[in-house]
């Protein structure tokens, strides 16, 4: 039996090198907010005003209160969902009549 040349080794290993990064599996990430149902999906920041993903970075929002933020909290108004594949508020008729009438008292009446 023929000994096995140092070159041929060499350039079989370097030939292979080159394959391997293709048939390594790679990792993709989810993009910010992205979900598959409902249950993936809840209220984040100070006010509980914002949707986020539960996989996505705890978010921080300034801890301040606005009278419109009641409506995100009336969850016959607005729930924190997943829509196509995206976190976000569902609004229900009546939402935007809510946050109309409750900015105009950030106007009218201080946050004590």
């Amino acid at each position: 039996m023929k000994p096995i040349s140092p070159l041929f080794v060499f350039l079989l290993v370097s030939l292979f090198s080159l394959f391997l990064p293709v048939c390594t599996p790679q990792k993709f990430e989810n993009p910010p907010d992205f979900c598959t149902d409902n249950s993936m999906c809840i209220t984040s920041g100070c006010s509980n005003t914002l949707c986020v993903s539960v996989q996505d970075e705890p978010v921080f929002t300034t801890c301040e209160y606005k009278y419109e933020y009641a409506c995100y909290q009336n969850k016959s108004l607005a729930t924190c969902g997943c829509v196509e594949h995206k976190c976000q508020w569902i609004t229900q008729p009546g939402f935007d009549r809510c946050m109309q009438e409750k900015q105009a008292l950030n106007n009218q009446i201080p946050i004590v």
